[in-house]
């Protein structure tokens, strides 16, 4: 209750789920809701046979509560990775306003043993510690005045990893970004007998063609990444420990001349690989749960939250073991692969553990097993990126693609703001989340610009009825014929505006009015996005509905 508001105050609770949200401590009398959510995400040696929650996780351990014109703001320093955050705001059956941390030393997990007789049991364990830490540390800030909001606290925020030199400059022009999938697995039949074989959905020449298509239409700022480029495809069938080029993409000649023309055309190239996670191999290696069962990240069925019994079922390696097997991958990578760009993007947003008795590995230790590699791969000029990145990697990192643009909407949230974005902004550069695969497109867009976040596409060459029967059907519609016609006209609304700010601070942030908000940058340029479906004006500046303006200082 350190900070807590009682019933006749007005304010608010900032929590950092996603890209950042806000509960108001009154309007929630009627009910009994809370917020209680892991810092980094669940732990998946927690398994669980029903996923009914789509969510966004925390990436940043830290939590605020304005009270007018003063705020409190809380940064977990040490223990991150083993704490919760819980909110409640003034109910039912809770009379103050408050957040905290909280910090879990073990983990429960639970099974079922004779789940299909009478005599069903469930069966607790708990995991044998914390690991190696001994200190668990929320450090305060008293904000007052103009500082006292959420967009104070992410400067504070932003101060702190600055001091404790984990930011820096280091932005880059920007560019429309294009996801390109090189190969996936597929079941086929000889004989009768099922196996696994590889089939392209974008082979190296194809992503030439696909990047001339998009430099044709218009679009002269462009970057590709390029996943499922080698080894076994989208998905690792072993332990990832050497580069190597796929045949059924062409060939090392085929990457080569790839690799050529993207430099000739001023197109930047980053290769993504998956460091941590596979589908077969010695289990030794792979994370187990507190009863010494090898755990898997499943795939659920959206329609009944079940597991997907035809999914890749695969198996996380031991935290532990990251550095030995990304050092051999890094070695055999820079002496096989021309391109100096690399996206680790697995490795910068799981944390977890492995509970085996007496072999126990506690997601308390991952964050620093995960910076051994981050800094391996930069002490190699290797250029990294990673994905809807946790903060204790962002020393490490040139870009962030998939950087949350959405809290996770629990009914609980009053409203969202882009807390993670005003932080990093001018900072890393980040990229929002794939347009194609988006609930909705125009507001993912217009939420890219109220954040001066990077465009991103998913793209495949060939025609998506090849996804159909496969793992891999969350791909559908990203042929790039589909979109081009929309990516160049957004692009073309949108660059001239990123320009400006793409290497700025965010100074201000506010919701102006219901559904339209106004961002402002070090430079003076004023973003205003308008969400709702009629015209407005606001500050002698008209934006039309689901549209954007802007003004420069």
């Amino acid at each position: 209750y350190f900070g807590a508001a009682d019933w006749t105050e007005d304010g608010y609770i900032f929590v950092p789920d996603g890209s950042g949200a806000l509960i108001n401590f009154n309007g929630h009398e009627e009910t009994k809701s809370s917020y209680d959510e892991m810092v980094y995400g669940d732990d998946l040696s927690i398994q669980s046979d029903l996923n009914s929650t789509v969510k966004e996780a925390i990436r940043m351990p830290v939590f605020g509560l304005n009270n007018g014109s003063n705020a409190i703001f809380g940064i977990i320093t040490e223990g991150a990775a083993s704490s919760r955050i819980k909110a409640n705001p003034t109910n039912y059956g809770h009379g103050y306003s408050k957040v905290n941390a909280e910090f879990k030393t073990k983990l429960l997990s639970t099974i079922v043993m004779f789940g299909k007789t009478s005599n069903k049991q469930e069966v607790n364990r708990l995991s044998e510690g914390n690991g190696n830490v001994d200190t668990f540390t929320v450090d305060y800030y008293f904000l007052s005045g103009n500082d006292a909001d959420y967009v104070g606290m992410a400067k504070t925020y932003r101060s702190y990893l600055e001091e404790k030199g984990d930011l820096s400059k280091k932005t880059t022009k920007p560019v429309l970004n294009v996801d390109t999938y090189g190969a996936i697995d597929v079941t086929a039949n000889f004989l009768g007998f099922s196996y696994k074989k590889l089939e392209s959905l974008t082979s190296y020449s194809e992503v030439s063609k696909i990047a001339d298509d998009l430099q044709s239409s218009g679009i002269n700022n462009l970057g590709v990444r390029y996943i499922g480029w080698g080894n076994n495809g989208l998905t690792n069938d072993k332990i990832l420990s050497s580069a190597s080029y796929l045949g059924v993409l062409g060939g090392k000649k085929d990457f080569q001349t790839l690799s050529e023309y993207l430099e000739e055309k001023s197109i930047s190239l980053t290769l993504d690989s998956d460091l941590i996670t596979f589908t077969d191999g010695k289990s030794k290696y792979a994370s187990k749960t507190a009863f010494a069962e090898t755990y898997y990240k499943y795939q659920y069925l959206r329609s009944v939250y079940v597991r997907d019994l035809n999914g890749n079922e695969q198996m996380m390696l031991i935290p532990n073991m990251i550095s030995k097997f990304s050092s051999k991958y890094f070695d055999s990578y820079t002496k096989k692969v021309d391109c100096d760009s690399i996206s680790l993007s697995t490795l910068t947003n799981s944390v977890y553990s492995s509970l085996r008795p007496n072999k126990t590995v506690y997601r308390t230790m991952m964050p620093g097993y995960v910076e051994e590699v981050l800094e391996n791969a930069n002490s190699r000029k290797l250029n990294v990126s990673g994905e809807s990145a946790n903060d204790f990697t962002f020393k490490y990192l040139s870009k962030i693609y998939h950087a949350p643009l959405y809290s996770s909407a629990y009914t609980i949230f009053d409203s969202e703001v882009p807390f993670y974005q005003i932080v990093l902004h001018g900072y890393i550069t980040m990229t929002g989340e794939p347009m194609v695969q988006s609930l909705d497109s125009l507001t993912t867009f217009l939420k890219c610009v109220e954040s001066g976040s990077e465009l991103l596409w998913n793209g495949i060459y060939e025609d998506a009825v090849q996804l159909n029967d496969t793992n891999y059907d969350d791909l559908y519609g990203s042929t790039y014929t589909l979109w081009i016609d929309d990516a160049t006209e957004k692009y073309t609304a949108y660059q001239p505006l990123l320009e400006k700010i793409y290497d700025k601070t965010i100074v201000a942030h506010s919701e102006i009015s219901k559904n339209v908000s106004l961002t402002e940058y070090d430079n003076g340029v004023k973003v205003y996005v308008n969400f709702t479906n009629k015209d407005v004006v606001v500050d002698g500046v008209k934006v039309t509905a689901k549209n954007f303006a802007y003004k420069e200082g």
